[in-house]
Protein backbone atom coordinates (compact mmCIF):
# COMPACT_ATOMS: atom_id res chain seq x y z
CA UNK A 1 0.00 0.00 0.00
CA UNK A 2 1.01 2.93 -0.48
CA UNK A 3 -0.11 4.54 3.22
CA UNK A 4 -0.17 2.80 6.26
CA UNK A 5 -3.43 0.99 7.16
CA UNK A 6 -4.56 -0.83 10.07
CA UNK A 7 -4.27 -4.95 9.47
CA UNK A 8 -8.11 -6.52 8.69
CA UNK A 9 -8.61 -8.38 12.20
CA UNK A 10 -11.69 -10.58 12.01
CA UNK A 11 -12.48 -14.31 13.10
CA UNK A 12 -14.25 -14.74 9.99
CA UNK A 13 -12.56 -16.13 6.80
CA UNK A 14 -13.23 -13.21 4.09
CA UNK A 15 -16.25 -13.71 2.45
CA UNK A 16 -14.54 -12.89 -1.00
CA UNK A 17 -12.86 -15.79 -0.74
CA UNK A 18 -14.74 -18.37 0.38
CA UNK A 19 -15.97 -19.65 -3.21
CA UNK A 20 -12.10 -19.31 -5.06
CA UNK A 21 -9.41 -21.72 -5.82
CA UNK A 22 -6.64 -20.75 -3.34
CA UNK A 23 -3.18 -21.85 -2.50
CA UNK A 24 -2.89 -22.55 1.64
CA UNK A 25 0.58 -22.55 3.09
CA UNK A 26 1.62 -23.66 6.42
CA UNK A 27 4.27 -22.08 7.99
CA UNK A 28 6.19 -23.25 11.05
CA UNK A 29 7.61 -21.33 13.89
CA UNK A 30 10.70 -20.55 12.39
CA UNK A 31 9.02 -19.26 9.12
CA UNK A 32 9.44 -21.96 6.51
CA UNK A 33 6.49 -23.77 5.04
CA UNK A 34 5.86 -27.05 6.47
CA UNK A 35 3.03 -27.76 4.49
CA UNK A 36 1.14 -26.82 1.62
CA UNK A 37 -2.24 -27.66 -0.05
CA UNK A 38 -4.47 -26.19 -3.24
CA UNK A 39 -7.52 -25.60 -1.77
CA UNK A 40 -10.92 -26.36 -4.32
CA UNK A 41 -13.64 -23.43 -3.56
CA UNK A 42 -15.14 -23.47 -0.49
CA UNK A 43 -11.87 -25.52 1.22
CA UNK A 44 -9.46 -22.73 1.75
CA UNK A 45 -11.16 -22.22 5.27
CA UNK A 46 -10.84 -25.98 6.58
CA UNK A 47 -7.73 -26.09 5.27
CA UNK A 48 -6.59 -22.93 7.20
CA UNK A 49 -8.43 -24.08 10.00
CA UNK A 50 -6.35 -27.83 10.13
CA UNK A 51 -2.98 -26.54 9.99
CA UNK A 52 -3.67 -24.22 12.89
CA UNK A 53 -5.04 -27.09 15.10
CA UNK A 54 -1.32 -28.11 16.45
CA UNK A 55 1.28 -26.17 18.36
CA UNK A 56 4.31 -26.54 15.49
CA UNK A 57 1.96 -24.03 13.30
CA UNK A 58 2.66 -19.74 13.94
CA UNK A 59 0.99 -18.87 10.57
CA UNK A 60 -1.15 -19.92 6.82
CA UNK A 61 -0.38 -17.84 4.31
CA UNK A 62 -3.71 -18.08 1.62
CA UNK A 63 -2.76 -16.95 -2.27
CA UNK A 64 -4.30 -16.79 -5.24
CA UNK A 65 -4.09 -19.71 -7.01
CA UNK A 66 -3.33 -18.71 -10.65
CA UNK A 67 -0.01 -16.25 -9.64
CA UNK A 68 0.25 -17.45 -6.08
CA UNK A 69 -0.12 -13.74 -5.28
CA UNK A 70 0.00 -13.82 -1.19
CA UNK A 71 -3.77 -12.53 -0.23
CA UNK A 72 -3.53 -12.28 3.46
CA UNK A 73 -2.33 -14.34 6.52
CA UNK A 74 -4.44 -16.30 9.29
CA UNK A 75 -2.99 -16.36 12.81
CA UNK A 76 -4.19 -17.47 15.91
CA UNK A 77 -4.83 -14.47 18.16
Amino acid sequence: HAHECEPYRSREFPADFLERELVVRAYDLDGRIADAVVAVPGEAENAAASFLTGDRIAEVHVRHRSYTCYAFKVVWA
